[in-house]
């Protein structure tokens, strides 16, 4: 029987994140095992770093409301040790970051984000971003796809926990820290080799495979 992959949202505002919770505790991410943890950070790490260790992945939210996008590497950023610990903990494949409530989260907006705050690029798997009316119509064509995007991450098997430089599918060009592609497939398949390794429950947790998640998808 596949464990459920335990997902900690992380947050100095609990409170907005909760579409963000109702979202994953919805069918489409429940059936595959997914079990959400919210988690408030206050100034007292103690608490916050006792959460990470229950946790297999972590998403660290913000939401604009707060008056500015500072979540690492800014004047007044609220998350530079909090993004480090869960990069240290989880591994980078184990951890994206949330913004919402933003006027524009284009791909453009994504990239000055990441250029101007470079620990997300470097210690986070991927960065989402939000518009208040994304929020509010998920049928929106951006909203459908970073839902699929998101959900095919959180599909996968638990990944280089513990493993920060191991990094199969990075935000940037889906490429590992060596610069070269990384598939997912075990060493023995890309050779050619059929493995007689039996999979190990943390690789069947959420479900058996991305592709599965897609197919599943698509019928849905």
């Amino acid at each position: 029987m596949a464990t459920a992959r335990t997902v900690g949202i992380f947050s100095r505002d609990v409170e907005n994140s909760k579409w963000l919770e109702q979202l994953l505790k919805s069918e489409p991410f429940h059936k595959r095992g997914i079990d959400i943890r919210p988690v408030y950070i206050s100034n007292d790490g103690s608490q916050f770093r006792g959460e990470v260790s229950h946790c297999t992945f972590a998403i660290l939210y913000h939401t604009k409301n707060r008056g500015m996008v500072n979540v690492t590497n800014v004047t007044d950023s609220l998350y530079d040790t909090e993004l480090d610990h869960l990069y240290n903990v989880l591994g980078k494949p184990n951890v994206i970051v949330v913004i919402d409530d933003l006027e524009d989260s284009s791909s453009e907006k994504k990239n000055d984000i990441l250029q101007n705050q470079s620990s997300i690029k470097e210690q986070a798997r991927e960065l989402f971003l939000f518009s208040t009316e994304e929020k509010d119509n998920h049928t929106i064509t951006s909203m459908k796809e970073k839902i699929k995007t998101m959900k095919e991450i959180l599909c996968e098997g638990r990944a280089g926990a513990g493993k920060p430089d191991q990094d199969p599918n990075d935000m940037n060009g889906r490429e590992g820290n060596s610069g070269k592609a990384v598939t997912s497939q075990p060493k023995s398949v890309q050779q050619g080799v059929r493995s007689t390794t039996p999979p190990s429950p943390d690789d069947a947790a959420c479900c058996l495979c991305p592709a599965r998640c897609l197919s599943e998808d698509n019928e849905a």
